[in-house]
């Protein structure tokens, strides 16, 4: 009895460890994605709005891509999509 309470004691505390320690590393980035916006033609991940809802805080999006001419992996600006007859 007393070495399955002891087990069980420390599962959770295992469990906690886990949950505290992943909660820890989701913060690290500093703010939650709110969405994505187009700004000036490239697309950005929203990070922060204001009270009244403007963007106060936005990190420009890129793709990794591997450039088989230089032999290097190089950031790539993610653009925005573009809708056909639209005016930009």
């Amino acid at each position: 009895m007393f070495r399955n309470l002891t087990f069980l004691f420390f599962l959770v505390l295992v469990a906690l460890a886990v949950i505290f320690t992943a909660s820890a590393q989701a913060q690290e980035s500093g703010y939650p994605t709110i969405g994505r916006e187009c700004i000036d033609g490239q697309m950005h991940v929203v990070k922060r709005l204001s009270a009244d809802g403007r963007i106060t805080h936005a990190e420009p999006e890129f793709n990794i891509v591997f450039d088989p001419e230089t032999k290097k992996i190089k950031q790539v600006p993610v653009l925005c999509p573009t809708v056909p007859g639209q005016k930009n």
